[in-house]
């Protein structure tokens, strides 16, 4: 964990949900880019959880920061939780899609909705670790953003 916080503060962090059973819990932290915002980096960090075996469906929680304008800088921050759903396994990757709600603070504070999807790599099937690419768009009530991550993720049970 203290791993995994580090790295997000060197780097900016973001991370997604995404494992095979029989884990059925992950945390993550990566970077994020943004052309809609200023800076264009970004990061966050996440956290889900498999509420349905059999139906794979995960509830997933993510803490995003952004900002909202760049004069003068405004920070961005949302958080939103909804679900990661898998579609499609290739091996080792899974592609999947999440849905988004939550709450988005800058200057003011606003709901926050976000949807898009991911492309995770588990290489290893006796170690945690995942990575994987992210597409999402993040509409709050001061902007729209679409926002490409990499993500780092640690799974357990």
């Amino acid at each position: 964990m203290t791993r995994t916080l580090l790295a997000f503060f060197l780097g900016g962090a973001l991370a997604f949900a995404q494992t095979p059973p029989p884990e059925t819990s992950w945390l993550g932290a990566g970077a994020s880019y943004s052309q809609e915002s200023t800076p264009q980096g970004a990061g966050l960090l996440a956290y889900a959880t498999q509420v349905s075996a059999k139906g794979e469906i995960w509830s997933f929680s993510e803490y995003l920061i952004t900002s909202s304008k760049s004069k003068p800088w405004t920070p961005q921050t949302s958080t939103t939780t909804g679900i990661w759903n898998p579609l499609k396994k290739f091996g080792f990757l899974t592609l999947g899609t999440f849905y988004q709600a939550g709450v988005a603070t800058s200057s003011s504070t606003g709901l926050a909705l976000s949807g898009g999807g991911m492309l995770i790599a588990k290489p290893w099937k006796d170690k945690p670790w995942t990575f994987g690419l992210a597409v999402q768009y993040l509409s709050t009530n001061s902007n729209k953003q679409t926002v490409y991550s990499f993500v780092v993720g640690r799974t357990w049970k």
